[in-house]
């Protein structure tokens, strides 16, 4: 069964025909597909990545200080990442709370 029949997108959106809606499903599809494929090879590289850098520690079973240390840092530079995105993306938003701020405390000081 054809779940756009169910629906009357026509009435939401009549600027969009049938066949675009089409299109739309199946880029979504096509989406979730690679966000699924992709979060399940990070999902087991990240579990063998951990049990390696767990038995190469100092201490446990299969102890290797180079392999380790090697890991170790590779984990902690992909770690940062997403972090310097995101303190890239706050900029603009930090630049509009600091000068708000300084209209504000202009206003008070006039």
């Amino acid at each position: 069964m054809n779940v756009l029949a169910l629906i009357n997108f026509q009435s939401w959106f009549p600027n969009i025909n049938a066949k675009v809606w089409e299109e739309i499903l199946k880029a979504t599809t096509d989406t979730l597909i690679m966000v699924g494929i992709s979060g399940l090879i990070a999902g087991i590289l990240g579990i063998a990545l951990g049990v390696t850098l767990v038995v190469t520690r100092e201490g446990n079973i299969l102890e290797n200080k180079l392999v380790y240390l090697m890991l170790d840092k590779i984990v902690n530079v992909f770690r940062s990442i997403p972090f310097i995105i995101l303190a890239m993306l706050l900029i603009p938003f930090t630049r509009f709370i600091v000068e708000q701020r300084l209209v504000f405390q202009e206003l008070l000081f006039l």
